[in-house]
């Protein structure tokens, strides 16, 4: 629940209106003066690396149960996604 906000055993309080929220209740507002921080190009590559790996192990486990084991990147990322997507719309 967002904090302030839940109840037990009564009926929430939903007279007092957004501009009447406490201060400390708000979201901490980013700050745009600070430079966004990103990885290294070197180890962006690295964690893909070691994602499809991982995505390579799980595909083997999975198909090594149904007699078939390919090492396709194409159709490991297409396993892999269509096992992530569970509301299945692509």
């Amino acid at each position: 629940p967002i904090p302030g906000t839940s109840t037990q055993n009564a009926l929430p309080d939903c007279s007092r209106s957004a501009k009447e929220s406490p201060k400390e209740d708000s979201p901490p507002t980013i700050s745009s003066s600070r430079p966004w921080k990103k990885c290294p190009q070197a180890s962006k590559e690295e964690f893909q690396r070691n994602v499809l790996k991982i995505f390579e192990i799980l595909y083997s486990r999975h198909h090594q149960a149904e007699g078939v084991l390919e090492d396709q990147k194409g159709k490991i990322l297409r396993w892999q996604f269509s096992v992530m997507d569970r509301n299945r719309d692509g």
